[in-house]
């Protein structure tokens, strides 16, 4: 960076707020505190801010509020906020991103994750961007994601969207990787996707049970859908994308076959373009990330194809780790020694202690 980065911290906690002012500004960042709740996107313009920590408890106001203000005003709609929250509070945190929170930084703060973050959304904002070229057509990188050869050479590394897709990828694998519950991760996901990649719908939809069975895991429009049951039946493209393991792009909705059975249905909807990638663990289908707009035909880019793919990857990544940690708890609780058996071990040790002692005194 050529100069130091500005942070704006407002958190009630002054623990808080000396924590990142010394984690922080030994580095190449100044860190200025808020000095009025009822002021903060003027304090932001004021210090010119980069980041943005705004913690979710801040006395009688509203933390929702805050961050809508922050992202309607022209200065400031750029800066990245993110929100900070007790671990476990998974209300602030669905309410923090609803409301167009970057991220979330849970408390205790951990030094290297606090730093990790500041480095990742200060990097993006002061960024140069510079324009994409792209030689290749959506057909053939859609082929090629079927075949699973992403053409990742044909990107230009350092323009503005390849910056952008690559902080939004980013973005997406620390939230998996952070202790957010998987629903929660899944709308991390979606939501970045749908800010990346403008659209009426993006979801997370997990295969159920049955043939006709299946569930919406995450909506990017909505934090509090989790377990949202549908007939796979009105969703041929997704039965499609299940069965053959391979993306399906339905161009036009209003004329594709693959719709034709359930047209008056995506008619009333009025649903235009939808591109739906398979989830695959196990070089099996278990669910789908599909993304869908309304009104007329969309033509997906080809960076967005590789950018949905990507994604596609991480969301079957958060649904194979998942399993694995059941699959570890139970193989943990089916194969644990009985309570007794390890009474008897401790036990054994206090016979063998007390035989040494005796030892010892003769």
């Amino acid at each position: 960076m050529s100069s130091k980065a500005k942070i704006y911290v407002a958190d009630p906690d002054p623990g808080v707020v000396r924590f990142i002012r010394g984690a922080l500004e030994q580095g190449n960042y100044t860190v200025q505190e808020a000095f009025d709740w009822s002021q903060m996107v003027d304090e932001m313009q004021v210090l010119g801010a980069d980041m943005a920590f705004i913690a979710a408890d801040i006395p009688d106001t509203d933390v929702g509020d805050i961050i809508r203000l922050i992202k309607r005003d022209e200065e400031c709609a750029h800066v990245p906020v993110v929100l900070l929250c007790e671990a476990g509070d998974n209300k602030s945190v669905g309410y923090g991103l609803a409301s167009g929170a970057s991220d979330i930084c849970y408390k205790p703060l951990v030094l290297a994750d606090l730093r990790n973050k500041v480095l990742l959304h200060t990097s993006r904002t002061m960024a140069d961007t510079a324009t994409l070229e792209l030689d290749d057509s959506a057909e053939k990188i859609l082929d090629a994601a079927a075949g699973g050869r992403l053409p990742i050479s044909d990107l230009q590394t350092g323009s503005e969207r390849y910056d952008r897709d690559l902080t939004t990828f980013i973005e997406v694998t620390e939230a998996i990787t952070s202790s957010l519950e998987p629903e929660d991760a899944f709308f991390v996901l979606v939501r970045r996707i749908s800010d990346a990649i403008p659209c009426d719908r993006c979801n997370v939809v997990l295969r159920g049970s049955t043939e006709t069975e299946a569930f919406v895991v995450a909506s990017h429009d909505d934090p509090n859908l989790k377990h949202l049951e549908i007939d796979l039946s009105r969703y041929p493209e997704y039965v499609q994308a299940l069965e053959s393991a391979e993306p399906v792009l339905i161009d036009d909705a209003a004329t594709h076959p693959v719709v034709e059975k359930v047209r008056s249905h995506v008619t009333k909807a009025q649903v235009g373009s939808t591109l739906v990638f398979p989830l695959i663990v196990r070089e099996e289908a278990v669910g789908v990330l599909a993304m869908s707009t309304r009104g007329g035909v969309r033509d997906f880019e080809p960076a967005e194809l590789l950018l949905l793919r990507a994604t596609a990857n991480l969301a079957a990544c958060v649904v194979k780790a998942t399993t694995a940690l059941e699959t570890l708890r139970y193989r943990a609780i089916s194969d644990k020694a009985p309570a007794e058996d390890f009474d008897n071990i401790v036990l054994d040790l206090d016979d063998q202690i007390e035989i040494m002692m005796d030892e010892l005194d003769q």
